[in-house]
């Protein structure tokens, strides 16, 4: 994504795009080692067809950051929403779209376990 990563450039973006919300030391570390990571081609993903989302019947969570940077949180659930009418969909007010998994790992947990004993 960045096209001359340097450890600096890759926690200068994460501390962006979540806000500067406090991050752990541990996951700063490893985010800065990435920018000299080996790493394969990136594979883009071609968004799914809308008729094949809503064939959907798998039980599905969606989980949107309400303060990404990323995405607009309010869309990405009211579009989940129609496409996924029996899709439980869930927006962390507070969560960024990099900080979701580090920074709330109790509020990720609770939804999940909650959704996968369900």
């Amino acid at each position: 994504m960045l096209l001359r990563p340097t450890a600096e450039r890759v926690q200068a973006f994460h501390a962006w795009e979540t806000g500067g919300v406090p991050e752990e030391p541990v996951w700063r570390t490893f985010l800065g080692a990435t920018a000299t990571a080996h790493r394969s081609k990136v594979v883009a993903m071609r968004r799914p067809r809308t008729r094949d989302v809503r064939a959907c019947t798998v039980p599905t969570l969606v989980v949107a950051a309400g303060r990404s940077r990323a995405h607009t949180a309010r869309r990405v659930a009211a579009e989940a929403g129609r496409l996924l009418p029996d899709a439980r969909v869930v927006v962390l007010p507070e969560a960024s779209h990099h900080s979701l998994p580090t920074e709330r790992p109790a509020d990720l947990n609770r939804l999940l376990t909650e959704f996968l004993a369900g």
